[in-house]
């Protein structure tokens, strides 16, 4: 979409044109947090703009613009928690998404998030909790930014880094509930499956993740491995 006003070029979830301020659709915002407000909106999508260009350190300096404006915007924390995180700043990006938590306590985007955070920092049981959390909130998780399962699938991981393959191998299983055409959830699976020496169910899902993706070279080495380990 463009701008009405001035023709910039938007993304679909602005609420209004970095260039000239024009409001843009409704319904932008995520579940659970409270939109914008104001002069914040433009320094907020300012923010998205820069942030969809990889520019994290203007982002991060439009994001907290619109944190002054409305310091309630728990979205902007959440996307100024984001923005630092992929600048490899977990500490302050846990402190934003906290931040988004305390003022929307049921969103679940940010204990998602925050859980990532953790997970990357190694502090696993407070991955686990916030992801258990996400999940409470929301326990069929559909969210729009990385797919449908995805919070369970990332409880695994952090199970499986635990060497707690029983619980990694539930959450996977999820995960595939959700939904069943993600291959990651598979090789995931398989990984735990093997990592417990259950061969079968490994070569199981390493076969479904190949036939998912014929040209993934790993995972069909994946799938020779576990053949071979189980010797027959």
């Amino acid at each position: 979409p463009v701008c009405a006003k001035c023709g910039a070029e938007l993304k679909a979830h602005w609420k209004a044109c970095p260039e000239c301020g024009t409001a843009v659709q409704e319904g932008a915002a995520t579940p659970s947090a409270p939109a914008p407000n104001g002069d914040a909106g433009s320094s907020f999508d300012r923010g998205m703009m820069f942030a969809d260009r990889g520019d994290y350190e203007t982002a991060i300096a439009e994001f907290t613009e619109a944190i002054k404006i409305d310091p309630n915007n728990a979205e902007a924390y959440t996307k100024r928690g984001d923005a630092y995180f992929n600048e490899d700043d977990n500490d302050r990006a846990i402190a934003d998404y906290t931040q988004a938590i305390t003022l929307a306590p049921n969103y679940a985007r940010a204990y998602r998030d925050r859980g990532g955070a953790y997970n990357y920092k190694g502090d696993y049981d407070r991955a686990i909790a916030d992801y258990t959390q996400a999940i409470k909130i929301d326990p069929n998780y559909t969210s729009a930014y990385d797919g449908r399962g995805d919070v369970y699938c990332n409880r695994g991981l952090v199970y499986d880094n635990k060497k707690d393959y029983d619980r990694a191998i539930a959450d996977f299983t999820q995960a595939i509930e959700l939904d069943p055409n993600i291959l990651m959830y598979y090789r995931s699976r398989a990984d735990a499956y093997n990592s417990k020496g259950d061969y079968d169910r490994a070569i199981a899902d390493y076969t479904k993740a190949v036939e998912l993706n014929p040209d993934a070279a790993s995972y069909k080495e994946a799938l020779e491995n576990a053949i071979e380990a189980r010797g027959y």
